[in-house]
């Protein structure tokens, strides 16, 4: 596999990957939880993907960035290897500002979810008798109280 066809791969998992961030942002928005569990296991496949095809670069063209690697090619090669950097490049790009979108939005919902249980739960409460001792059998004050 050379530089190229390994480029080639990558643009199309980097662009399967920048999709399914897109729908996971639809998802994380309408609260669809059975997609966002799909979403999950999709991105670990498209993760292995991107694992394997760094490991036969790897295993080619060790340590050399694309740049190196470029300065060893010549004509409609380098320039569709060239291209197809700039590409991978900019999904890349793409894929980061997404997935800090998606980010921002689990922080969120789980903000929420925090204040919510905060709000519902019973907060302990001390009160104390006359006498100085605490009274056990004042009310937690809270909208929701677990006791039957």
């Amino acid at each position: 596999m050379n530089i190229i066809n390994m480029l080639t791969s990558q643009k199309e998992v980097l662009t399967s990957l920048l999709e399914i961030l897109n729908k996971e942002r639809d998802a994380l928005i309408h609260e669809d939880i059975d997609d966002i569990v799909e979403f999950q296991e999709k991105k670990k496949e498209l993760k292995q993907k991107i694992d394997d095809i760094e490991e036969k670069r790897q295993e080619l063209y060790g340590d050399k960035r694309l740049k190196e690697i470029l300065d060893s090619m010549e004509g409609q090669d380098r320039q569709k290897a060239e291209k197809l950097g700039s590409e991978v490049e900019e999904l890349a790009f793409d894929i980061v500002k997404i997935n800090d979108i998606n980010d921002m939005l689990i922080r969120q919902s789980l903000d929420y979810i925090r204040n919510m249980i905060s709000f519902l739960t019973p907060k302990k409460v001390t009160v104390y008798k006359s006498t100085g001792k605490v009274d056990s059998s004042a009310a937690p004050s809270s909208v929701i109280n677990k006791s039957v």
